[in-house]
């Protein structure tokens, strides 16, 4: 899996929302007590939401989780760590930046996707579509 910490796709707007693959999660996780899955999920959540990498304290990432800083280090110790990667002072999930990117790649093809189908309407209507100003008012 990669090394270096991912580069976040250019997006206009972050996605609210990651595909969430539960049988690979449930089985991912079956040895995991249940504070372990909510740290788990809370920090894939907090590295989804904050576009990439998460920084690498396990005091920071102890409050991410919502538990004690010792807690969490032990937790880490015992079944987190493996979930991540971690380099040059931050951490991430390998998965879900490959969700990321997966997400970025497909929105791009629906973009062009887009401006190809209206390139073609026009070449066969011969219509340029109006342009609208924020007033709602059509402009030349």
């Amino acid at each position: 899996m990669q090394q270096t910490p991912p580069k976040a796709p250019r997006l206009k707007a972050a996605p609210p929302a990651f595909q969430f693959y539960a049988a690979d999660f449930v089985g991912a996780t079956v040895a995991f007590s249940p504070e372990e899955v909510g740290a788990y999920i809370r920090l894939l959540s907090h590295q989804w939401t904050s576009g990439g990498p998460l920084p690498a304290s396990s005091a920071k990432l102890a409050r991410i989780c919502g538990v004690a800083a010792d807690r969490f280090e032990s937790m880490w110790a015992e079944t987190l760590a493996e979930k991540f990667q971690q380099h040059d002072g931050l951490v991430w999930n390998a998965r879900l930046e490959h969700v990321r990117a997966e997400q970025a790649a497909y929105a791009e093809r629906q973009r062009l996707a887009g401006l190809a189908s209206g390139a073609a309407r026009r070449k066969k209507t011969g219509i340029e579509p109006k342009v609208v100003s924020i007033s709602g008012r059509a402009q030349a």
